[in-house]
């Protein structure tokens, strides 16, 4: 699975000049998690809904404290709480202010021939919500979400198809996968995905994978009768 595969091709983007009030009603217009910013055809930055809220929070909370006003320590996550926000000084704010005050400056962005692992990867290490995607000129190509990544998941362990999802508690030694495997060949049942994770110390792994069929109690038989532990069997 690819970058290319998933993300959004010709994406909206915003440059570094740009009100904040353009770039917001962009955000909203599209329903997008952020937008690129793109200066000379090349990314030069990232910015979001978050980012542009917590700016004007920390603006506000500076004008007050200079104003001798108190200052309430709220922070940004209260909007969703639905905290008092005063609308006026908001557009004011979005107005005078343009996107390469507030933006995220970085140059991370993934390839469209890359792993899509390697774009979930970026966004835990850096806290991001969306990724530029560029091609091999660095020229901006799509943009890669949480929300991609998310629809990809489902798509990858077939979770949007009807079947069941096994859990199984496997050792950590080669050949267990293809054992698994092996049992439902043998009962003609098709296995749409399969995953391995969480070494632990006594050498187990749990390996879920999701199987193409009505009836599970032939294959949880026989993967019983195999030696391997289901700890789970779930309808989807």
């Amino acid at each position: 699975m690819y970058v290319r595969n998933h993300m959004t091709e010709y994406p909206v983007h915003i440059g570094p000049r740009d009100t904040l009030s353009a770039a917001l009603q962009a955000i909203y217009r599209g329903q997008y998690e952020g937008l690129p910013v793109v200066e000379a055809g090349q990314v030069v930055g990232l910015i979001t809904e978050k980012g542009i809220l917590r700016a004007h929070t920390a603006t506000e909370a500076l004008q007050n404290k200079r104003a001798g006003k108190p200052v309430t320590d709220l922070p940004f996550e209260s909007y969703a709480l639905g905290a008092p926000v005063d609308p006026v000084y908001l557009s004011d704010f979005l107005r005078e202010h343009v996107v390469e005050e507030v933006m995220n400056r970085t140059t991370i962005a993934v390839h469209g021939d890359e792993p899509l692992e390697r774009a979930a990867y970026l966004m835990k290490q850096h806290g991001y919500s969306i990724l530029p995607v560029i091609n091999d000129e660095h020229v901006l190509v799509g943009v890669i979400s949480k929300s991609d990544l998310f629809d990809a998941l489902v798509g990858i362990f077939g979770y949007d198809k009807p079947g069941y999802r096994l859990v199984l508690a496997v050792d950590n030694r080669p050949g267990q996968v293809a054992g698994v495997t092996a049992v439902a060949k043998r009962l003609g049942i098709n296995i749409a995905a399969v995953a391995l994770h969480d070494v632990n110390l006594m050498h187990t792994m749990t390996l879920v994978m999701k199987v193409e069929t009505d009836d599970p109690q032939p294959l949880l038989e026989g993967l019983r009768q195999a030696h391997y532990v289901v700890r789970e069997a779930q309808k989807i």
